[in-house]
């Protein structure tokens, strides 16, 4: 071999990236390369826009072309205890509350098909035309069925409790704005009115019930006074003179006065109920206390005023309630004392019972010892009295349901009646703006996402650098694209020749940021040979080292291009070269280097081509000669260039770049598989090959977004002066 590499790396010669690995430290400080993201976005925004158009217009499409839906809003609310204009004592459903489950269980309620039923039947919404069309979409304007006008009203109505309130929403969505309000009306009166006929069924049933068992029990009052008639007589109790008969009579005239007494007792607890807040009835009626209230009321009204304009501490506002204090207590004593009277009233009724009950226990005891008679009197007048006593219980109650009877009320209420929508629910534009910003950023990601997989090669000198692991050295353009120099031609001679008549070129700039990154014609350069390869073939390795040799050599650099593509001999078919003499004859001995030497007169530059015609010796660049015959070169010119086979496909190419100073590897923009190149590169390094770095060929200098900045820089620096 004629170099060292760990030699010429540590003797200064070579900079350190031509050994250096190349990691993706951005990638390894950030989960997320966001630079990365960015690129590719810009790479693929028409892509991506055209995606993100498509889906806008989907979404306007299926925005504008929905059904408009309108929901009315009707607010009922639930009593927690319910009101009752008259509290039947012994009624324990008057002091039932409402509780959490209870309003759930009211939500299913209103929602019931019975309700709905009724709320059709009451307002015969399955006649009503503008119902049936908005129900069914203008599919019919006849009439329909009551059931079918009800499962309609049930697929589109819905209720839900407002958060942990009494408080119960009712909503009902139609076509019509004003049919949902109306529906949504109907449903809250429906369900209203069906708690008022429940009630009222259940009083009726109570009624019919009182009312068989009062019978019966009436039956029963006759049957136990029969029965102590029948004893008296049997045992000549109304007949006993004396001290028996006055008892009697006395007996008797406790009993009236007892049931008198009694019903006095009633009445003065009835009063005391009624009366036992402020809103009692003897309490309101009160002259005094009606006064009172209407100056405290007054004062209040004043007081409240007075505070809207003075603070606390203004004289005025301090006599007001100063006044109005000493009103509500007047006030408060006048009640009280009203209330302690009719307390009174209860007391000294009750004690005038208890006393004519102990007088008629001490009359029942004579008349008990003075004869034993009167035991079983006394047992069958207790049975009727029982008799009597439950038949009054029952009958208290039933006046009771009678009295009721009608005053039937809701325990729901109306907190806000539903109003025709101005505007619909349905298609919401938020919901739909929501779904078309992420239908686009999704389908915009995707698109770029997709297309970014779909890549096979590198597209920026970033990746190029992460995937393989050494630098960029040049992003050579292709000359369809290069806008400063017209080229026309696509062949690899017209490439050549282009080098050669536009100097200025961006194109001619590429290969001379090659030659500055190699310090080419420095004093201290870093390579005098350089083998140009790739990883197959149609990369462009053939006409890079054409335009690298020539662009050299019109620096004045004695240069020499070597043909070492011994298959195909690229180079020589591309110079036009029918040459009997080439660079293998040169290595067998049959010839001189002189001889095979050409010189490319418009350049300088030197050309050792290959035989175009016969069968090739494969093995003699891989010989010993071959490391002399460059050994010799390198003392003759200042600069050669080596142009060989493809990698993966022929040996001798491992050979020959590690018998040069450095190697360039050709990748083609966008088409070299990241895999391929990865494989070369490894090849190349266990034949202990010293790789500079690779170059990307054929860049597309139009698609400026798909480049780095620094490629960018190109085509308006380079771009002609103004004549």
């Amino acid at each position: 071999m004629i170099h060292d590499s760990e030699n010429t790396r540590e003797g200064g010669m070579m900079p350190d990236y031509a050994f250096d690995t190349y990691n993706d430290e951005g990638g390894a400080k950030n989960l997320i390369d966001f630079r990365a993201i960015g690129d590719a976005l810009a790479r693929r925004k028409w892509s991506a826009l055209t995606a993100v158009v498509i889906v806008l217009a989907a979404v306007a499409s299926i925005f504008l072309f929905s059904d408009k839906r309108f929901d009315a809003v009707a607010l009922v609310g639930l009593e927690r205890e319910p009101e009752r204009i008259i509290n039947t004592p012994g009624d324990g459903s008057s002091n039932v509350l409402i509780d959490m489950p209870s309003v759930d269980t009211e939500v299913t309620i209103l929602l019931s098909p019975e309700v709905v039923r009724r709320s059709v039947e009451t307002h015969k919404l399955n006649e009503d035309a503008a119902f049936v069309n908005a129900a069914t979409n203008g599919e019919k304007s006849a009439p329909i069925s009551v059931g079918e006008a009800t499962d309609r009203i049930l697929t589109k109505l819905s209720a839900q409790r407002q958060g942990a309130s009494y408080v119960i929403e009712v909503i009902y969505s139609s076509s019509d704005p004003e049919v949902a309000a109306r529906v949504a009306n109907d449903i809250v009166e429906a369900y209203i009115n069906r708690q008022v006929i429940s009630a009222e069924s259940v009083r009726t049933g109570d009624i019919s019930v009182l009312e068989g068992r009062l019978e019966g029990l009436r039956n029963d009052v006759i049957e136990a006074e029969s029965a102590v008639a029948r004893y008296k007589a049997a045992n000549s109790l109304v007949t006993i003179g004396g001290d028996g008969t006055a008892v009697q009579d006395e007996i008797g005239n406790l009993n009236m006065q007892l049931a008198q007494a009694r019903a006095q007792l009633a009445v003065a607890q009835g009063q005391a109920q009624a009366n036992s807040n402020d809103a009692g009835t003897m309490v309101s009626s009160s002259d005094l206390i009606r006064n009172l209230r209407l100056q405290a009321a007054q004062l209040s009204a004043e007081s409240a005023k007075l505070a809207e304009r003075y603070g606390p501490n203004h004289p005025e506002r301090v006599r007001v309630e100063t006044q109005l204090a000493s009103i509500k207590a007047d006030l408060k004593r006048e009640t009280s004392r009203m209330q302690q009277g009719i307390r009174d009233d209860v007391s000294i009724a009750s004690n005038r019972v208890a006393a004519l009950e102990s007088a008629l226990n001490r009359a029942e005891g004579r008349l008990v010892s003075g004869s034993n008679a009167s035991v079983r009197l006394n047992e069958l007048e207790r049975v009727a009295q029982s008799a009597r006593d439950l038949y009054q219980v029952f009958l208290e109650r039933y006046r009771s349901e009678l009295a009721t009877s009608g005053t039937e009320k809701s325990q729901a209420y109306v907190i806000a009646k539903a109003a025709a929508p101005q505007l619909p629910s349905s298609p919401n534009p938020i919901v739909f703006a929501l779904i078309a910003l992420l239908g686009t950023v999704a389908a915009g990601g995707a698109t770029t996402f997709f297309l970014e997989l779909r890549e096979k090669g590198v597209m920026v000198r970033d990746d190029a650098e992460r995937h393989f692991g050494i630098p960029v050295i040049a992003a050579i353009p292709n000359l369809a694209t290069v806008k400063d120099m017209p080229f026309k031609g696509g062949q690899t001679f017209d490439i050549a020749n282009y080098v050669v008549n536009n100097d200025g070129s961006v194109f001619n700039e590429a290969f001379r940021s090659i030659r500055t990154a190699m310090r080419v014609g420095q004093p201290k350069q870093l390579a005098k040979i350089v083998v140009i390869t790739s990883t197959s073939s149609g990369e462009g390795k053939t006409t890079c080292s054409i335009c690298l040799a020539r662009t050299t050599a019109m620096a004045g650099i004695k240069t020499l291009l070597i043909d070492a593509d011994t298959r195909r001999t690229a180079t020589s078919r591309t110079m036009s070269l029918g040459r009997e003499i080439g660079l293998l004859d040169v290595l067998d001995g049959s010839a001189t280097l002189d001889d095979a030497l050409l010189l490319d007169e418009s350049t300088g530059m030197y050309l050792l081509p290959q035989k175009v015609r016969g069968i090739p010796n494969l093995d003699a660049l891989q010989s010993t000669r071959m490391e002399e015959l460059l050994e010799r070169l390198r003392a003759r010119f200042d600069f050669i260039v080596i142009d060989t086979a493809p990698v993966l496909p022929v040996a001798e190419t491992k050979a020959l770049a590690a018998m040069a100073d450095v190697t360039l590897l050709v990748v083609r923009w966008r088409q070299t598989k990241v895999r391929n190149v990865q494989m070369t590169i490894q090849q190349l390094r266990r034949a202990d090959a010293t790789l500079l770095g690779t170059l990307l060929t054929q860049v597309n200098l139009k698609a400026t977004a798909m480049l780095r900045k620094d490629e960018m820089y190109y085509e308006p620096y380079y771009q002609p002066p103004a004549q």
